[in-house]
């Protein structure tokens, strides 16, 4: 989305808002897309994504003003998911102009991103650049030891995960992570993939590590929304 007109994302923010049950999302160039044109993808969204319920935890409190919810003068309000495994930020509220206008500014901002619509909330993904694709056996660096994700049993269903951090561990050969992993529902194309995207800690450490590393809230302060 980023270079395309500024009412690209507003239309992707109305959608959202008159649609029920969609989930509407966009993958950058180098961020999972399939295609070098400005495109979305939408499928029927039957429960929550990992990242609404992260989403859903109570905001952290506010200390100077470096706390992770920001109200811009339009009357959109960025929220950082703080917790959430890769970089996220929620946009909500205000007009749907204004909610796109700080949609545009975010991905502005960062050209590698997903953005991915339910409902009333826009999700922006930031991401690290050269973070699409993953092998086995790598071993992504970060996060430290705690809870973990529960894969499913059934082999071609979609790998929640649950947010928490977690060791470093391999993920899966030739996968390209776009909205749809970033979202929290891991989905994988191959056997091997889903082997390795099932071991403990593999998708929490994914998506870690397409994060982007830049300071977050430094970004929020001085995003310029026209």
């Amino acid at each position: 989305m980023c270079g395309a007109r500024h009412a690209a994302s507003q239309d992707l923010v109305e959608l959202g808002r008159r649609s029920d049950g969609l989930c509407f999302n966009f993958n950058a160039p180098n961020a999972g897309a399939s295609q070098n044109h400005i495109h979305i993808h939408a499928w029927v969204q039957e429960s929550l994504y990992p990242v609404q319920h992260c989403a859903q935890a109570p905001p952290a409190p506010q200390r100077g003003g470096e706390g992770d919810v920001r109200t811009l003068e339009c009357g959109a309000h960025l929220d950082i998911v703080s917790g959430y495994a890769s970089t996220c930020v929620r946009v909500r509220g205000g007009s749907v102009a204004a909610a796109g206008a700080a949609v545009h500014a975010l991905v502005r901002a960062v050209p590698v991103h997903n953005v991915a619509v339910c409902g009333a909330d826009v999700f922006v993904f930031l991401r690290e650049p050269g973070t699409e694709l993953w092998a086995v056996g790598g071993h992504p660096a970060g996060g430290s030891e705690g809870g973990g994700m529960q894969a499913s049993a059934v082999r071609g269903s979609a790998l929640e995960i649950s947010g928490t951090e977690m060791q470093g561990a391999p993920v899966a050969d030739g996968l390209k992570l776009g909205a749809a992993q970033l979202l929290g529902r891991f989905v994988v194309d191959t056997l091997e993939q889903y082997e390795a995207a099932a071991r403990a800690g593999a998708v929490d450490a994914a998506l870690r590590q397409t994060g982007w590393r830049g300071d977050l809230r430094a970004l929020l302060d001085g995003l310029e929304v026209e």
